[in-house]
C-alpha cells in the first residue's frame, strides 16, 4: 500500500467534498462511479433556483457523456446556432456553432440549476446524496487525517477524512483555512443581468452582441419560447447607482437593450432573475496543501466573457476525480496526486488571461481600442480559420496536458503504412475525441467514449493482417499490463476487420479507420487512454518497458517474490 492510504477504519469518510455546485456535484459522481466513500456537503438548504452560469460548452457535453449522463438528459436547454455581432441594425459578424453532435463545437445554453439538478439525479442514481445546511468551519491535520468541524442541522459534529476538497466557491473557507492565497483585481465595471422574456423579430436560436462606443450590450438564448440573459454593462456614469429591487435592475437591462440595439421589442411578464454584479479575475497561488485540494471558483474567478467559468471548474473536477479514487484506495503512484495542480493551474492562468483580453476589448471606452473593436476584430472573427480557433478554444475541445508527467510519447521512429510518428494523429496529453468501433461478439456498435467511461483504455493496433507472431507480441501486451495493474485498464485490439476475441485483450473493429487516423496509425501502436478522456501514453507494442514504466508512474505496484505468479498487489 502506498502511503496516500491509511486504514479506513480510523476515517468517517475517504473524501469529505465541501460545496454541492456543479464543480462539488461532478467530484462526488467521479468517486461514486469507482465506489470511494465520500460526503458532499453544502451549507445552502436547497439547490439555488437562479441561473447564474448559462454556458454549457462542448467538451463538458462530453464529459457528462463518459459520467453517465446522455446529452437528451440535458433538458431543458437551447443549442443556439449562432452568436451574431452587430453594431445597431449592421451586422459584423456571424460564428455558427454546429447543429449536430459530432459535427464540430456547440454550445448548450441551459440555467446553472438545470445543470445542477441533471447532476444531482445522476449521482442519486449513483447511491449518493447533497448533505444540505451543513457548513465547514474550521478543519486541522492530525498525523495523516483531516479533522473538520461542522454545524449541521442537528448541531456540531466532528468528520475524519483522508481528503478535504474546496469547491465552495470565491469566498472557500477551505482555502481560507488551507492559507493559500488568492491574487487578483476586481474589474471597475458593474454588470446588469436579467432574465427575460422578450417579443422581437430576431430569431430565438442566436445569439446577439451589439457593439459601438457605451453602446455594448448582449442577449443568449435560454430555454422558453423567448426568455433571454441580458448582458448589459453599466456607463461610467451609472455604475455607482443602487437598485431597490430584482424588478427594477430587470427594468433598466430592458432599457439599455432597446436602446443600444435600436431594435423593437416588448418584454413580456415577470423577469425570472436579475442581478447587479462587478466581476473578479483571481487564482488560487496553489489548489494543493497536502490533503487539502481546490477545485472551481475555490480555485479560480475570471470574467464571465465566453462561457468558461463553470466549465472549467467541472474539467477540475473530472481531471481530479479518478486520481483521488486511486489514492483513496491505496494504488495511486507516489507524485500522481501532484499532477492535478500541475495539469489544471496552467489551464486556468491561460482562461484568466484569455478572458481579461476579452473583456478589456469588449469594455475598452479608448477610442483606438473601440475603432479595433467596431472595424478591425469583425472582419477578423468573420475568417473561418479564426472561426474555428476561437470555437475549439471556447468550447474547451483543445485543452490538453502535453507536458504533464503523465503524458508520455514513446515513438521514435517513422514507419510505413500507417506506422506511429511523432507528428501523427494527436498526442499524449490530447483530448481524445469520439469513434465508433464495431464489437464482433456483440454484434453492434461501441463507442470509444463508452470504453472511457469504465476507466483506463490500452488500444493495441497490431496493423493489417498481423502475422501470428505480431498477434503474440499483443496479446503479450494486454497480459503484462493485467498482471502489473490487474482490471485497473482493459486492453483492446484494434484490427480492420474482427476475427474474434482474443486470450488477453478483446477484439473490436475499426472497419472505416476512423480510430486509426485519431492516433496516427494503425499498425504498432500502443495507446493508453486515461479515465478523463485525454491520451497518457503511445508507444511500439515491443516497447513493453516504456509501457511498463508509464503504469509505474500512475499505479503503487509491489511486485511478488520470483516464482510467484507475477501478479501485482494493489
Amino acid at each position: 500500500m502506498h502511503d496516500d492510504a491509511i486504514d479506513a477504519g480510523r476515517l468517517d469518510t475517504s473524501v469529505l467534498i465541501v460545496g454541492a455546485g456543479p464543480t462539488g456535484l461532478t467530484l462526488a459522481i467521479e468517486l461514486a462511479r469507482r465506489n470511494v466513500p465520500f460526503r458532499l456537503i453544502d451549507r445552502d438548504a436547497r439547490r439555488a433556483d437562479t441561473s447564474r452560469a448559462i454556458g454549457t460548452q462542448a467538451r463538458t457535453v462530453e464529459v457528462f457523456r463518459i459520467m453517465g449522463i446522455a446529452e437528451a438528459a440535458l433538458r431543458p436547454a437551447v443549442w443556439p446556432r449562432a452568436l451574431r455581432f452587430a453594431e445597431r441594425g449592421r451586422t459584423l459578424a456571424r460564428i455558427s456553432f454546429a447543429s449536430e453532435p459530432g459535427t464540430g463545437p456547440r454550445l448548450l445554453s441551459m440555467d446553472e440549476s438545470d445543470t445542477e439538478r441533471v447532476l444531482e439525479e445522476r449521482l442519486i442514481q449513483l447511491g449518493g446524496r447533497i448533505e444540505r445546511s451543513a457548513e465547514l468551519t474550521a478543519f486541522r491535520l492530525d498525523e495523516d487525517r483531516i479533522v473538520a468541524s461542522l454545524i449541521e442541522p442537528d448541531g456540531e459534529s466532528q468528520v475524519t477524512a483522508r481528503f478535504l476538497v474546496g469547491a465552495d466557491g470565491a469566498h472557500s473557507a477551505v482555502r481560507r483555512g488551507a492559507g493559500i492565497g488568492f491574487a487578483g483585481e476586481r474589474y471597475p465595471e458593474r454588470f446588469l443581468l436579467a432574465d427575460i422574456d422578450i417579443d422581437w423579430e430576431l430569431p430565438h436560436d442566436e445569439g446577439h452582441v451589439w457593439i459601438g462606443g457605451d453602446d455594448l450590450v448582449a442577449v443568449i438564448p435560454l430555454p422558453g419560447e423567448r426568455r433571454y440573459r441580458v448582458i448589459a454593462p453599466l456607463s461610467p456614469g451609472q455604475i455607482g447607482r443602487e437598485y431597490a429591487s430584482e424588478a427594477e435592475i430587470a427594468a433598466a437591462a430592458e432599457t439599455l437593450l432597446r436602446t443600444r440595439s435600436k431594435v423593437p421589442l416588448q418584454r413580456v411578464g415577470k423577469p425570472a432573475w436579475a442581478s447587479a454584479f462587478r466581476i473578479q479575475r483571481r487564482q488560487a497561488e496553489r489548489y494543493r496543501v497536502g490533503p487539502v485540494f481546490l477545485a472551481g471558483d475555490a480555485a479560480h474567478v475570471h470574467s464571465p466573457v465566453g462561457g468558461q467559468g463553470m466549465n472549467t471548474g467541472i474539467q477540475d473536477a473530472f481531471n481530479l476525480g479518478w486520481k483521488l479514487a486511486l489514492a483513496a484506495r491505496g494504488i495511486a503512484a507516489p507524485g500522481l496526486l501532484d499532477t492535478y495542480e500541475a495539469e489544471r493551474h496552467p489551464i486556468a492562468r491561460s482562461v484568466l488571461r484569455g478572458t481579461d483580453l476579452a473583456t478589456r476589448l469588449v469594455l475598452a471606452r479608448n477610442p483606438l481600442v473601440e475603432s479595433i473593436r467596431e472595424h478591425l476584430v469583425p472582419a477578423v472573427v468573420s475568417l473561418p480559420p479564426v472561426q474555428r480557433r476561437m470555437l475549439a478554444a471556447v468550447s474547451q475541445v483543445n485543452i490538453g496536458y502535453r507536458g504533464s508527467a503523465i503524458s508520455v510519447d514513446a515513438g521514435h521512429a517513422r514507419g510505413k503504412r500507417g506506422r506511429l510518428a511523432r507528428d501523427a494523429g494527436i498526442r499524449p496529453g490530447d483530448r481524445v475525441p469520439d469513434a465508433v468501433l464495431v464489437d464482433p461478439v456483440a454484434g453492434q456498435d461501441v463507442t470509444l467514449f463508452d470504453l472511457i467511461a469504465r476507466g483506463w483504455v490500452l488500444l493495441l493496433f497490431p496493423g493489417e493482417n498481423p502475422s501470428p507472431e505480431r498477434m503474440a507480441t499483443v496479446h503479450g501486451l494486454a497480459e503484462q499490463t493485467r498482471q502489473m495493474v490487474g482490471e485497473e485498464v482493459r486492453a483492446y485490439v484494434i484490427l480492420d476487420r474482427s476475427t474474434g476475441p482474443g486470450p488477453h485483450g478483446t477484439i473490436l473493429s475499426d472497419p472505416t479507420g476512423a480510430l486509426a487516423r485519431v492516433f496516427g496509425g494503425s499498425e504498432d501502436l500502443a495507446a493508453l487512454v486515461r479515465p478523463d478522456g485525454y491520451l497518457g501514453y503511445r508507444g511500439r507494442l515491443a516497447q513493453t518497458g516504456d509501457l511498463a514504466s508509464y503504469l509505474a508512474r500512475v499505479f503503487a505496484m509491489q511486485i511478488r517474490a520470483a516464482g510467484a505468479d507475477r501478479a501485482l498487489t494493489r
